[in-house]
This record gives C-alpha cells, structure tokens and sequence, in this order.
C-alpha cells in the first residue's frame, strides 16, 4: 500500500474547469462532468489502463484521454481507481442525470469512441419507438374485401330492440 505522503493531494478548487467563452458562435454541451473508474488489478480492464497510461504523453498518436481534455477544456474529467469493474459516467446539466456505461474488456481506440459518445450526448433518456407510445393511424386497404363489410348494426335480426318493437306493434 502507498503512503498517502508520496501522492500529491489535488484540492478540489484545482478541478475547477475553464467556462465556455461566451460568444454567439459558442454551443455548450450538456455534460457537467467525466468520471473514468477503473481498477488495477482486474484483467479485463487492460484497454483502460493502456488508455490512460497512453493519455500522458501529448504528443503521441494513440487515442488520448490527454486530447480530449485540451478539445473540451469546459468538461471535468476525473479518472478515480476503484475496486469494481471498469465504468464511464457523465454527469449532465439537465436534470442531473448520470449515464453509465461499462467498458471492460474493450480496447484503447473503443474506450475513446465511448467517451466521445458520452460527450456528445444531450443527457436525455432513451425512448423506444414502439407500438405504446405512438399515434394509432389507421390502415386503410385500396381494394374493397370480397364479401363485403358486416355491420350488426344494419342486420335486422340482430338489432337490439327488433325483438321488442314486435311484441308492441
């Protein structure tokens, strides 16, 4: 175990980040915050531990974690070992909701195709499009059906109250 006076303590007025600039051209996305856990010694985890072990140099190629923050200077990114399994979260402005998205046992060049997407999201639910929730239309058929439409309003046998109006007449 590490002693705690070889790790540097990061106050938390140094994970203050840059406001967007405020010109009309400016869009700000809805994500608050990126929050990267992972855990050492778990094997499925290898794609993101050479993610990040790729991030620290800034002049590499690879896909960096180091790029991104430099590209969205307005998005806290904080990357956290813990003892579970391997997960993104981002935390969104509206309505502080958190999406979720587990990545073990994906490679460097998946994990940042999943950061992108969590930094491109708007933070709102997914909504199937399914039968439910959708406006009826009704189906209306060109050719007219061989026998004919049956109405049991029109037979007269089958009328309610054809059995009553004979009784009375």
């Amino acid at each position: 175990m590490p002693s705690t006076h070889i790790i540097p303590r990061i106050l938390r007025r140094q994970l203050i980040t840059q406001p967007n600039p405020s010109n009309p051209e400016s869009f700000i996305l809805p994500i608050r915050k990126l929050l990267i856990e992972f855990n050492q010694q778990r094997q499925n985890q290898n794609g993101l531990r050479n993610f990040l072990s790729l991030s620290s140099a800034p002049e590499s190629k690879n896909p960096s974690l180091y790029k991104l923050v430099k590209q969205f200077p307005f998005v806290e990114f904080v990357v956290r070992p813990t003892g579970g399994s391997g997960i993104l979260k981002g935390f969104y402005l509206n309505n502080n909701r958190i999406k979720t998205i587990p990545v073990d046992g994906l490679d460097p060049n998946q994990i940042q195709k999943k950061i992108q997407l969590l930094l491109e999201s708007s933070g709102q639910k997914l909504n199937t499009f399914t039968r439910k929730n959708s406006i009826s239309v009704s189906v209306e058929n060109s050719k007219n059906p061989t026998r004919g439409h049956y109405s049991a309003l029109h037979h007269e046998h089958h009328t309610p109250l054809s059995r009553f109006s004979q009784k009375f007449k």
